[in-house]
């Protein structure tokens, strides 16, 4: 079974194509990759934090860690590579 990226939603922006954060250099949102069998039906959603690294260190107490399982981390925002296309 080969898989295939069938589409990307995130509950928190409307438009993935066109968004822009507020801030370039800091921000985070989920977005939802939804996977499945390319060429028939059915798919499964994998959850993804796309953040800065700038955002992750504005909110990572001295004292905390963060596993990095299930991140994707960007200099800045670039939906293709969001997408992986």
């Amino acid at each position: 079974m080969d898989a295939k990226l069938k589409r990307l939603h995130s509950p928190d922006i409307y438009n993935l194509e066109t968004y822009q954060p507020e801030y370039a250099n800091s921000f985070c949102f989920l977005l939802q990759a939804m996977v499945g069998p390319e060429g028939e039906e059915g798919e499964e959603c994998f959850d993804i934090e796309v953040c800065t690294s700038k955002r992750i260190e504005e909110n990572l107490g001295l004292d905390e860690a963060l596993v990095g399982q299930h991140y994707l981390t960007l200099h800045s925002y670039n939906y293709k590579i969001c997408s992986f296309r």
